[in-house]
C-alpha cells in the first residue's frame, strides 16, 4: 500500500464508517467546515527511504506492521499515532468554544480554516489507524471522536485548557509551534505511511503559526491589554509548551529514538535520553527571536513581553481577576488592532 490506498473492502468500509462518525461529530459540536479545505488523506514522497538513526539505521522504512521488527515497537507506534490524532481532534473542540466570540469576521474565518485543517489531520491519523492496525486501530479511531476536550478528556492536558482570545493567538504562535517540532521529528519515523503524512500536515501548520504570530502582533500594537496581564497568560501558555516536550532526561524518548520512531531534532547526533531537552532548547531559542519581533510592534514606552526561562521557577499565572478584566477589555472592539488585508 505504498500509494496510501485502503487495501481491502473491510478497511474501506471501516474507514467510511469513521468518516460518517466524524460528520456526526462535526454536527454535534456545531462546526461547518471551511469549504476551501478538502477533507482527504494526503501523503508526500520520502526523500530518504532508509531509517537514519537508532538500532535500525540503514534499513528501509517499514511499509506495514508485518515489517515492524517487534510487537512492542508496533504498540509504541500505535500510541504515538493515537496521541497525535487526539491532539488534532481535541484542538477543534477547544477552538469551537471561541468561534462565536471572534473579534472580527477575519478572525472567525481564520479560526474555521484552522479547525478544518486540524480535522483533516485527525482524519489522516484515523486513516492510518484503520488501514494498518486492525481491530485495535479501528477501536482507537472511533475513540478519537468519543472523547471531548470540553469534558477534560484530551489525552494531552494542554488541550483540556479553556482558552480566551488572548490565549488563542498565543496558542497558535507557541502551541502549534510545539506541534511543528513534533511533526518534523516524526517525519523521520521508520513507519513509512506515518512519515509520508507529515509533509502536508506541516504545510498546513504554517498557516496556524502565522495566524498566531499576526494576532499577537495586533494585540501588542493596540496596547489595550495590560502588559502584566498579557505576560501572565504567556507565562501559562509557555509552561504548557515546555511540559509538552516531556522530561529533560527520558528513558521513553531514548526508547523511541532507538526504535526508529522519532528522529532527533535537526538530525543531530545526540544522547537519545536527552532528545526532549534538545528539541525544547531549539524551541526556546526560536520563541525568543519571535518575542523580540513582537515587542517591536508595541507603542512607545510600553514594557516588553518576556519569554519565561524554562530553568527558572514558574512565574505568576493568570487568575480569575485577570479573566474578568480581559472579558471587560474584549467589549471594546479596539482591544486588538485591525488585521491587514491578506
Amino acid at each position: 500500500m505504498h500509494d496510501g490506498q485502503l487495501g481491502t473492502g473491510a478497511q474501506r468500509g471501516a474507514f467510511d464508517e469513521w468518516v460518517d462518525a466524524m460528520r456526526a461529530w462535526q454536527r454535534e459540536i456545531d462546526v461547518t467546515p471551511d469549504a476551501d479545505v478538502v477533507l482527504t488523506t494526503r501523503f508526500s514522497d520520502l526523500p530518504e527511504p532508509e531509517i537514519r538513526y537508532g538500532r535500525y539505521a540503514g534499513e528501509r522504512r517499514w511499509e506495514g506492521p508485518a515489517e515492524i521488527p517487534a510487537p512492542r515497537i508496533q504498540d509504541e507506534l500505535l500510541q504515538l499515532i493515537v496521541w497525535q490524532g487526539d491532539s488534532e481532534v481535541r484542538a477543534v473542540e477547544q477552538a469551537r468554544e471561541l468561534l462565536d466570540s471572534a473579534p472580527s469576521d477575519h478572525d472567525r474565518r481564520r479560526l474555521v480554516r484552522h479547525m478544518t485543517e486540524e480535522t483533516r489531520h485527525g482524519w489522516q491519523m484515523a486513516y492510518l489507524l484503520v488501514t494498518y492496525f486492525g481491530g485495535e486501530g479501528r477501536q482507537a479511531a472511533r475513540e478519537l471522536l468519543e472523547r471531548r476536550a470540553t469534558k477534560g478528556e484530551a489525552l494531552l492536558e494542554m488541550f483540556n485548557v479553556k482558552l480566551n482570545w488572548v490565549d488563542v493567538f498565543s496558542w497558535h504562535n507557541w502551541g502549534d509551534r510545539v506541534g511543528k517540532y513534533q511533526l518534523t521529528m516524526f517525519a523521520g519515523c521508520g513507519f513509512a505511511p506515518f512519515a509520508r503524512s507529515i509533509g502536508p500536515m506541516l504545510r498546513e501548520e504554517s498557516f496556524h503559526l502565522a495566524m498566531g504570530h499576526q494576532g499577537m502582533q495586533r494585540i501588542v500594537a493596540a496596547g489595550h491589554v495590560p502588559v502584566e496581564i498579557h505576560q501572565r497568560y504567556i507565562e501559562r501558555m509557555m509552561w504548557i509548551c515546555y511540559d509538552a516536550f516531556g522530561a529533560e532526561v527520558s528513558s521513553r524518548a531514548q526508547r523511541i529514538y532507538d526504535w526508529g520512531l522519532k528522529a532527533p531534532w535537526g538530525g543531530a547526533q545526540i544522547d537519545p535520553a536527552r532528545a526532549n531537552a534538545v528539541a525544547r532548547s531549539a524551541f526556546v531559542e526560536e520563541v525568543r527571536k519571535l518575542m523580540d519581533q513582537l515587542n517591536r510592534h508595541a507603542p512607545p514606552g510600553q514594557a516588553p513581553l518576556r519569554v519565561p526561562d524554562p530553568r527558572a521557577p514558574r512565574g505568576e499565572m493568570p487568575g480569575a481577576e485577570d479573566e474578568r478584566r480581559l472579558q471587560e477589555i474584549f467589549k471594546n472592539p479596539a482591544w486588538i488592532a485591525p488585521a491587514r488585508a491578506a
